[in-house]
């Protein structure tokens, strides 16, 4: 199966009189797209436009040549979309299936008994077929995530827009949602904002990197890793003008700056190629 394409040419997006977006080019498809940035660099808003809530202030998106500036098209567009919004906004008062089930109307998925069937899959592929039953409301923040996550692939969408996807979820739930896209990457082109780079970017086809609303980074993971070489090591205590994190009792990873004495070098990430990037940038 032939994944769609999406191409943006001379995007620019403002809120008030400042710029918040001006993507000269990018084209996504084949696998999964990360979007890595520091707040409010512009990535919940290039999702919105892809997901067709905001309309483009100038330039073009194509979704396979169709064009979300014509109602007919962005119609067909969102017949073929999931999306994940940042922020769930999720109906409290209603239970997980039946929020499930309403979505999926939605989508005009029918009759009942195909919306049932799609329900119960895509809750059991995100952990969360024993709680059909429950209100939303009950749910605990990395629960609604999933649910979120749960209704973006009703009806097997093969666009996915996905909006910090592992926002409030422990390690395990992680691992299980990373693994989750990169499935689905097969048979769909998912582009999906996240701050977790070493665990979802690295199992991305094609990373972008964005800085006050520019794509400064456009490539595969491994060539934004390859922006630290020389440039990462692990010392016994943190480095002046590095970023630094723990990495065990007495170990500190450290990316940039000045080696300490005894620093020992170490292989670089995804993460610390991004670090590199928009410290540089």
């Amino acid at each position: 199966m032939t994944t769609p394409t999406i191409t943006l040419s001379g995007v620019t997006h403002r809120y008030s009189h400042a710029p918040v977006l001006d993507v000269e080019s990018l084209m996504t498809g084949g696998g999964a797209t990360a979007i890595l940035g520091p707040n409010g660099s512009g990535k919940s808003t290039l999702l919105r436009l892809l997901a067709t809530l905001l309309a483009t202030q100038s330039g073009s998106i194509r979704f396979d040549g169709l064009d979300p500036s014509v109602p007919i098209e962005r119609t067909a567009i969102r017949r073929r979309l999931g999306y994940v919004a940042q922020n769930d906004g999720l109906p409290d008062r209603m239970r997980v299936a039946e929020y499930c089930d309403y979505i999926a109307a939605l989508k005009e998925i029918g009759p009942d008994r195909l919306r049932r069937r799609w329900t119960a899959w895509v809750l059991d592929r995100v952990g969360l077929g024993d709680m059909s039953g429950r209100r939303i409301r009950t749910l605990s923040g990395g629960m609604k995530r999933r649910l979120s996550m749960a209704q973006a692939l009703l009806g097997g969408p093969d666009l996915l827009v996905l909006d910090e996807p592992l926002a409030s979820l422990d390690a395990e739930q992680r691992a299980e949602i990373t693994g989750l896209i990169a499935r689905t990457a097969n048979d769909a082109n998912i582009v999906v904002a996240t701050h977790h780079a070493d665990e979802l970017a690295s199992v991305c086809a094609q990373v972008v990197v964005l800085d006050h609303g520019r794509a400064v980074f456009s490539g595969p993971p491994a060539d934004l890793a390859t922006r630290a070489t020389g440039q990462v090591w692990e010392a016994t205590k943190p480095a002046a003008g590095a970023s630094c994190r723990a990495v065990g009792p007495g170990r500190f990873h450290c990316v940039g700056g000045s080696p300490p004495p005894g620093a020992e070098p170490a292989k670089p990430t995804v993460a610390d190629g991004y670090l590199v990037l928009v410290k540089h940038h």
